[in-house]
């Protein structure tokens, strides 16, 4: 039951110049790292064991994706920028009506980048000191705007500045 991926669109409001902010804050996060995106189509009735493959693949938005297995909407969505020991991890997750009775869409949309060592995060430092002191305050101020920016590379999310 796969479905092909298409303009998946993710709003970002432009308050008090966050596009700009932004831009400048990127300019420190290569191309690089390990890029997925899934989508596939299943049964209502298994939108529960989706959900909780989701939530053992990634553990700080158990909660969060407990809450929609209690909820009756018509459609999930969210957004996660997830900093881990080694790694950091972007992740977009939607599940939607597929327009055909009984069955849903999932899309999974994953960034993973190894943290920096010591070397790198030196000539950070040295090259691109502003830039990354304006990503690490958007990644704590603004975490689901960041990893959708990040998430819009490679052809991923389609951000729309609102």
């Amino acid at each position: 039951m796969e479905h092909t991926i298409k303009d998946l669109k993710y709003e970002i409001e432009n308050v008090n110049d966050l596009r700009k902010k932004c831009e400048k804050a990127l300019k420190v996060i290569s191309n690089y790292g390990d890029f997925t995106i899934n989508g596939f189509s299943i049964k209502k009735e298994e939108l529960n064991a989706i959900i909780t493959k989701w939530q053992n693949s990634y553990q700080e938005l158990q909660k969060e994706l407990e809450d929609w297995k209690r909820e009756s909407k018509p459609s999930y969505e969210t957004v996660a920028l997830l900093c881990k020991k080694k790694k950091v991890e972007c992740v977009f997750l939607r599940i939607y009506d597929s327009g055909e009775p009984g069955l849903l869409n999932c899309v999974s949309i994953t960034r993973t980048y190894a943290k920096p060592g010591i070397m790198s995060k030196l000539l950070n430092k040295v090259f691109k000191h502003k830039s990354q002191r304006i990503f690490k305050q958007l990644a704590k101020s603004q975490p689901d705007t960041i990893a959708a920016l990040i998430l819009s590379k490679d052809d991923g999310l389609k951000v729309i500045w609102k």
